[in-house]
């Protein structure tokens, strides 16, 4: 069994559970070849999604639900499907406004997401350690239907988002929210640890650093992302 002071692991969701079957780009250009669009190359929407992406997050962070008049992460994706276009040349507002509500829907099939070869043998691992499981994850309130969709949703005790949180990791309001969905009492007689496995290390050794808490170590993975997740018979540190 793990250890008592290790009740609650975190885990991020897009490069660490799963990710975009493909990429943002194919996803792009095969929806605007339906709409009959002479779309960009995968590559430069690739890149020009990076970048609204980006410009949106720091205009409206949150998907929009931090703003003073909230806006519905459907037209948050709108205006950054739009921008995505727009800065490879493309202008037909209209068209891509339909495109980009395609998207956001189409964006909810599990067949758009791969989840990575050892997400399930972790997380089950993980459950018959008796631990706690959430998601905290800067993402949009279609979550919890995708990991229904995907299989993973079982697993996991919460799974909030920064849509729904008003908040965004590495914040430890965050990560306090996610200790008192899951009931998870903090001791400061006895620390304990609510480790975050992300795709991004930094977020979660900041978290740790501010809390006063420990990340979690793990075997690092085969395939290409920067996280790091536990395999059956892996070792907590200390």
């Amino acid at each position: 069994m793990a250890s008592q002071s290790l009740r609650l692991i975190t885990w991020d969701a897009t490069g660490t559970l799963l990710r975009v079957r493909g990429s943002v780009g194919e996803q792009y250009k095969a929806a605007g070849l339906l709409f009959d669009l002479a779309c960009p190359e995968v590559t430069s929407l690739n890149a020009a999604f990076r970048e609204a992406y980006t410009e949106q997050s720091q205009h409206k962070p949150c998907y929009g639900s931090t703003c003073t008049r909230k806006t519905e992460s459907g037209a948050w994706w709108a205006t950054v499907v739009q921008e995505t276009f727009k800065r490879c040349g493309v202008e037909d507002a209209p068209l891509i406004m339909k495109i980009a509500d395609y998207l956001y829907h189409d964006m909810k099939r599990p067949d758009r997401w791969e989840v990575f070869g050892d997400v399930h043998p972790a997380l089950s691992w993980c459950k018959a350690q008796g631990l706690r499981l959430g998601v905290l994850s800067n993402f949009d309130d279609r979550l919890n239907g995708i990991l229904s969709g995907v299989g993973l949703r079982s697993y996991f005790d919460v799974v909030l988002t920064s849509d729904e949180m008003g908040m965004q990791k590495p914040q430890p309001e965050a990560f306090h929210l996610a200790l008192k969905h899951t009931n998870v009492q903090a001791s400061n007689s006895r620390p304990y640890a609510a480790p975050c496995l992300a795709g991004r290390r930094p977020q979660s050794a900041s978290f740790a650093r501010s809390t006063d808490q420990r990340t979690l170590p793990g075997r690092p993975c085969s395939h290409d992302r920067r996280s790091t997740v536990f395999r059956p018979g892996g070792k907590f540190g200390s």
